[in-house]
């Protein structure tokens, strides 16, 4: 699957993935990342929601997936359109 550094991409389910989003994080991204996925995340945060994975560049910037582990499209498009507001990155869709 193709990514870009510089947006967010929306990528359907394929093989054992459900919906998912792809990207690269710089360093300030990979920090709000920590946050959003971290013990202190908001609960009423729309990712919370999808039960979303967070997948790669967990230890340092680079690439990154979450998967959402939800057959709702509607919270899907609600929580990548959150991720991506949050990263300063356009959605891809």
């Amino acid at each position: 699957m193709k990514y870009s550094p510089d947006k967010l991409t929306l990528v359907p389910p394929h093989a054992d993935k459900h919906w998912s989003v792809m990207g690269e994080s710089n360093e300030d991204q990979f920090w709000k990342l920590r946050c959003l996925f971290g013990i202190n995340a908001p609960k009423d945060s729309p990712i919370k929601r999808t039960g979303a994975f967070w997948q790669g560049g967990q230890l340092e910037p680079g690439w990154f997936m979450v998967e959402f582990w939800t057959h709702n499209q509607n919270d899907i498009l609600e929580a990548a359109e959150f991720l991506a507001q949050q990263l300063n990155l356009p959605l891809d869709l």
